[in-house]
């Protein structure tokens, strides 16, 4: 598909409806917010059109988010967990099985998207993969035509889930999950991370080779504990 794409981001919660309560005392809806915003700047970067419900701390109707459809060729509506006891952890993405049924359009199947998401997620952040799940309940999904899905990034009220996205860093990751789901899904180009942690696994393994060759190897060579092949010294040189 061509890179004339328009996405819908749809941040729940917000205004007076603060979504769940993280372990830290932030509410969802900022959580919301802040990871859409962030897709949003990255998506434009890759010059790909955006929608959001909501740009800030703003009480919107769910019948005013479904009001956006039409400006749209899918859907990702972003929310964090909770549960009753605080103990769940892990990322779930949601989708409406008879979205599958009705979607006649230009892109892939729904669960696509679906797939993309919930397993970049849970590779960025590191979260327990709860998988891709089917609720015909879901006010937006029930009602949306165009390929949707709802993702729960982590349970907040959980200590340990919270702590990957409290940071501006890990609300990043998450963000640049979403926008690499979106390309891979949609077939367009978008920005992703410097592979910085893979970077320092390589210069974390040069540097252990280096003090390795020059530090512990004549050691143990000096304790008799190995040997190095000695060169043959050259022979006379020929008349």
């Amino acid at each position: 598909m061509a890179q004339s794409l328009t996405v819908i981001l749809d941040p729940g919660h917000g205004g007076s409806d603060p979504g769940a309560i993280g372990a830290s005392g932030t509410p969802e809806k900022a959580y919301n917010l802040e990871t859409a915003l962030l897709a949003s700047a990255l998506l434009q970067q890759a010059g790909i059109g955006v929608v959001l419900t909501r740009s800030s701390d703003e009480t919107v109707s769910l019948e005013q988010r479904l009001s956006y459809q039409p400006s749209g060729d899918l859907w990702i509506s972003i929310h964090h967990n909770a549960s009753p006891n605080h103990q769940a952890r892990g990322t779930e993405t949601f989708l409406n099985p008879e979205m599958s049924r009705r979607y006649s359009g230009p892109l892939p199947p729904p669960e696509t998207l679906a797939r993309e998401v919930q397993g970049r997620v849970v590779r960025a952040i590191r979260t327990a993969n709860r998988g891709v799940r089917y609720r015909q309940d879901l006010y937006l999904l029930n009602r949306l035509a165009i390929p949707a899905v709802l993702v729960e990034v982590c349970f907040i009220d959980h200590p340990d889930d919270e702590a990957k996205v409290l940071s501006e860093s890990g609300r990043l990751r998450v963000a640049y999950a979403l926008v690499g789901a979106i390309g891979a899904y949609a077939g367009v180009s978008v920005p992703q991370p410097f592979p910085w942690a893979s970077v320092a696994l390589v210069v974390a393994a040069a540097g252990g080779l280096w003090y390795g060759w020059r530090v512990i190897l004549p050691k143990l060579e000096r304790m008799g504990a190995v040997q190095t092949p000695q060169r043959p010294s050259p022979g006379p040189a020929s008349a």
